[in-house]
């Protein structure tokens, strides 16, 4: 003050025991007109409200940190460059990525390849306010297969009005994911051959009747039925027949494409879903079945099992608007049970 510049200086003091209160003293020399200091100028203004105030901001600071970091949720922050600023140890858990590893990539490249255009188009959608996302099931662009559920939300800084970002919370369900696989699996798979069954059949079978109504591709479904399959059962036990049935599945895997569709209708009752086949590919591919399971020899102890099939074949293409599923089964299933009986006639005679 003696050098004629004004002071200020803000403190946290308790004048009275108990009760806190912030000063804030401006201090100003009084000059002669030779600018010599000759008395001092001070206002002190007390606020205690501003010190509870403060302390309660400093609490929920701390609160949010605690429970920022603590919650079994992933959380994290991106900003409009869309990437991550802030994240929880959960979140990195969750991701198996450190902090450092989470900020310095987009977001998007811990989400799985076929994943991510719908990540992103949901994330800018949310930072362009259009709306928010609540349990989007998306898969990790992890070593091992991992499934989160991210809620999006959209949020502003309070210092600015145009800054806005994300707040992402996410949550495993690998393991919930995993078990719905086994709950499908098991419903739509024939628990003896692992086959899919009849229900995963008609599901494909309509799925490729309108692909090919589509795009005017042809296909085609082969019907084996096993002859005489209970005389195995008879013969042997059904111990050998679930052998015999499981060794048939394996054959028919065996012949077909890898996108092709093996199921076992029931007993002794396979279909083959060819699709992009022509007729003359798919009769061509009944009889190289039929021969192959005619061929087979297989163990049961000290004896080898043999079995016939009766093979049905139907063609579906995208040009006749009258085929429905019923009726491509049923013709299939026609032809199949005339080459049975054919067989039997010819053994008969």
């Amino acid at each position: 003050l003696l050098t004629g510049h004004a002071r200020h200086v803000t403190d946290e003091v308790e004048i009275i025991p108990g009760r806190p209160q912030a000063l804030d003293i401006r201090l100003a020399p009084l000059l002669d007109d030779a600018e010599r200091p000759t008395g001092v100028l001070g206002v002190v203004r007390v606020d205690t409200e501003h010190v509870r105030l403060r302390r309660e901001y400093k609490g929920m600071q701390e609160y949010f940190s605690a429970a920022f970091d603590l919650t079994p949720y992933g959380v994290a922050f991106i900003n409009d460059k869309l990437a991550i600023t802030r994240s929880n140890g959960a979140l990195q858990r969750i991701f198996a990525q450190p902090e450092t590893t989470l900020k310095s990539l987009p977001v998007a490249e811990f989400i799985h390849p076929d994943e991510r255009a719908v990540f992103t188009r949901a994330l800018e959608k949310v930072l362009a306010g259009w709306r928010s996302y609540d349990g989007m099931d998306l898969r990790l662009n992890t070593p091992h297969e991992a499934w989160v559920s991210l809620s999006l939300s959209r949020m502003q800084h309070y210092d600015t009005s145009d800054q806005a970002f994300v707040v992402m919370q996410a949550m495993d369900i690998s393991a919930r994911k995993q078990h719905e696989s086994e709950l499908l699996k098991l419903a739509t798979h024939d628990h003896l051959t692992t086959l899919g069954n009849r229900m995963l059949y008609e599901q494909t079978l309509t799925h490729a009747l309108q692909h090919a109504k589509r795009y005017q591709r042809q296909g085609a479904v082969l019907f084996i039925d096993l002859d005489d399959f209970k005389h195995v059962n008879a013969t042997f036990g059904h111990i050998a027949g679930d052998i015999v049935l499981k060794e048939v599945a394996k054959t028919l895997r065996r012949l077909v494409r890898e996108g092709d569709t093996v199921a076992r209708l029931g007993g002794d009752e396979f279909a083959v879903i060819l699709e992009e086949m022509d007729e003359r590919q798919a009769r061509q591919k009944a009889r190289q079945v039929h021969t192959t399971i005619e061929a087979l020899r297989i163990p049961c102890g000290q004896k080898l099992m043999t079995v016939g099939a009766s093979v049905g074949v139907q063609v579906f293409n995208g040009d006749d608007g009258l085929q429905t599923l019923e009726e491509i089964v049923a013709a299939a299933d026609e032809e199949m049970y005339k080459r049975k009986h054919s067989h039997k006639t010819k053994m008969n005679a």
